[in-house]
């Protein structure tokens, strides 16, 4: 039986007292003014099934528990979006699969709760419900002023870079994955940017010329949100790490990946920071036996003229519902984890009240 309908709904408890057992995650907003920002990374984000059904019983703000003033502290959140918010009633796959997921278009709620203010569509659930569902999904995220990217209705608008404005920061977005050759974007087809993810990629030279258009409009500081390789895998795969140093060396300053349901190391370089996978965050994913798919993690990057000066690290439950700031024997292990995996990718981390920190480059550098 599914108990997460059975929990109780999450503590009243008031937003500034959480905010002051966990220093400094309030210190993004009062930084508008003064070229200050912070930005909340996720992984996946899924919205459909029960997540859609406990909708109609709790109100968009409870998925996200005492999770949700560490979110509405940034000054905005970026998720992958695993599957369409559609209204059609039959899949649509272009290819046979044993599940396809969908959303409440309701649903767009809960992510606007957490201050998503940008999604990522290339993954291997967003054509679960055809194109008709890509197209209905890319106009109600619209609507709710929520930025998408990495799918449309031809490989150009599926590639297109993005420009996320926030008051203290102009933000580059590009998003791609290497997931199901059958979901890509064509001329004149719509679908996902898919890319080859190898060191000596072809789809680098896109990626540059897509981060120096970036620039040239604006962006201080670019993010390229990638869905790669496989699921519940728990290291970066084959190929991975030369990618992503090539792809900060193309002109990003940030990669976010998600895919493997399960959370990877960071690593710190001079050239920017790799958030290898981001794990789940809100997710209706079923569980399988060992392995630890409700160990989450909020990343903070806070930002400073347009420079990433830090990461913070906020280790999560997410499951049972509502997500959980995690405590105890949750948090050791969690921490522990993320401590092992980065640095055995040569990134050192420090344990602080609100979970761990990665120092980047230096006021001035």
């Amino acid at each position: 039986m599914d108990t997460r309908r059975d929990q109780p709904r999450c503590l009243p408890l008031a937003r500034r007292t959480l905010l002051a057992a966990l220093p400094g995650l309030a210190a993004s907003r009062a930084g508008a003014q003064d070229g200050r920002a912070t930005i909340a990374f996720l992984g996946d984000v899924m919205l459909g099934q029960d997540v859609s059904a406990a909708l109609r019983q709790h109100p968009p703000e409870w998925f996200w528990g005492d999770v949700l003033p560490v979110l509405q502290g940034a000054d905005a959140t970026i998720a992958n979006l695993e599957g369409p918010l559609t209204r059609a009633a039959l899949p649509q796959s272009r290819t046979p699969k044993w599940h396809h997921f969908r959303a409440d278009p309701a649903a767009v709620a809960i992510l606007r709760a957490a201050r998503v203010r940008a999604v990522c569509l290339a993954n291997n659930h967003v054509l679960d419900f055809g194109e008709e569902g890509l197209a209905e999904t890319r106009q109600i995220l619209a609507e709710a002023r929520i930025l998408a990217v990495g799918a449309g209705p031809d490989l150009a608008a599926a590639a297109e870079p993005a420009i996320l404005d926030l008051p203290s920061l102009r933000l580059g977005l590009v998003g791609a994955t290497d997931a199901l050759e059958a979901y890509a974007a064509g001329e004149n087809r719509a679908g996902t940017h898919r890319i080859e993810v190898r060191p000596d990629s072809p789809a680098l030279t896109r990626l540059g010329a897509a981060a120096a258009a970036l620039r040239a409009r604006g962006a201080e500081l670019n993010v390229l949100t990638l869905h790669w390789g496989p699921n519940f895998r728990r290291t970066p795969f084959d190929g991975t790490r030369q990618f992503a140093q090539a792809a900060l060396a193309a002109g990003f300053d940030v990669i976010h990946g998600h895919s493997a349901h399960l959370l990877h190391g960071v690593e710190a370089t001079p050239r920017g920071v790799v958030i290898y996978d981001a794990g789940n965050a809100l997710d209706d994913y079923w569980p399988v036996p060992t392995v630890p798919q409700r160990k989450g993690c909020v990343f903070l990057l806070d930002i400073e003229q347009g420079r990433a000066r830090r990461l913070r690290l906020v280790p999560v439950v997410t499951q049972p519902w509502p997500l959980r700031i995690a405590r105890g024997r949750d948090r050791e292990r969690i921490l522990s984890a993320l401590r092992g995996a980065s640095a055995r990718l040569g990134t050192a981390v420090r344990e602080t009240a609100a979970g761990l920190e990665v120092p980047l480059s230096p006021p001035g550098g």
